[in-house]
């Protein structure tokens, strides 16, 4: 039975938007998350679950502290998560190597070294031996890198199934198949949403609809989010095992571990609307970017390739 009202109504059953019906539910109030599709089904399953905001930003700013921040408090959610929910999400903490191909790479990660060394983060230059002791598939274009030691890795579509059992078992209704068109207002506050099994009232309404988020009717006066869809293309391989235990980074991508036995093959940044498709030339750049950082790629099987749409 749909319900009719909630004291929140959650847009987008992906992770970030069963995460926070799950604190409010927690916290006492009412909560419906109306998805579109299926919980987790879209840029939250198609990531590669890296939790590395040193790894990723090359400058300093707010964005990356907040990022160090999180990262420190993942652990902690993680274990609630799978406590609550029966679904550990394989947090993997053993750092992430930056590997360089090119002294002009070699550079700018040295750069990147110097600016968090003053931040007080731990971060470590490593040789092409080193750099091959802690990924032992590396090819001889690597020249060698930067590790970060604290940054993890953690498998996104188990998470995402965890967040999403954890918050119905907080109390909030998930309504799966549910798209909302239109949030409504009445007096110059939030009174619900319309969506496609009517109307749900609500007295706050937070937007958590991913890469779909722009595409919402918003009240008078309240501007569209600036947010479009960018496509991201993974091929998924196997046959690894032994070189390739941690997360590797290049500069035109990366390998991404899993406990499984997987290793994901990423990614694409493409403005391609909300065309969720995969292509052979995507397809061909990645393993060739793979193949040049850990040369036994070219022997790997492939067992899929897969495309996601990033807000």
């Amino acid at each position: 039975m749909t319900p009719r009202a909630a004291d929140v109504v959650v847009v987008g059953g992906g992770l970030v938007g069963c995460a926070v019906a799950r604190a409010l539910a927690q916290r006492g109030c009412s909560v419906v998350v109306a998805e579109r599709g299926r919980t987790g089904a879209e840029a939250s399953s198609a990531a590669a679950g890296f939790l590395s905001p040193q790894a990723d930003f090359a400058t300093d700013g707010p964005l990356v502290r907040f990022g160090v921040a999180s990262r420190a408090l993942y652990p902690r959610w993680a274990r609630a998560l799978a406590r609550e929910s029966g679904v550990d999400p394989q947090l993997r903490r053993r750092g992430m190597l930056y590997a360089a191909t090119s002294a002009a790479e070699q550079r700018g990660l040295e750069a990147r070294l110097r600016w968090q060394r003053r931040c007080g983060w731990r971060v470590e230059a490593v040789s092409a031996r080193k750099a091959r002791a802690l990924v032992p598939g590396l090819g001889p274009a690597v020249r060698g890198g930067v590790f970060f030691p604290d940054d993890a890795i953690i498998d996104n579509e188990r998470l995402a199934v965890a967040a999403a059992l954890a918050a119905r078992r907080a109390g909030a209704t998930v309504l799966e198949g549910c798209a909302v068109r239109h949030v409504l207002a009445r007096g110059g506050r939030i009174s619900g949403v319309r969506t496609t099994r009517g109307r749900l009232d609500a007295g706050a309404v937070v937007v958590a609809a991913g890469a779909w988020a722009g595409g919402l009717v918003l009240p008078r006066d309240v501007p569209p989010p600036p947010v479009v869809p960018v496509r991201g293309q993974m091929v998924v391989l196997r046959g690894l095992a032994g070189l390739v235990d941690r997360p590797l980074h290049g500069y035109d991508g990366y390998l991404a571990p899993r406990a499984d036995g997987r290793v994901l093959v990423g990614s694409t940044y493409e403005h391609a609307g909300f065309e969720k498709r995969t292509t052979a030339r995507a397809v061909r750049t990645l393993l060739s970017m793979a193949e040049r950082l850990v040369p036994a790629v070219a022997e790997a099987t492939m067992e899929s390739a897969y495309a996601g749409l990033r807000p």
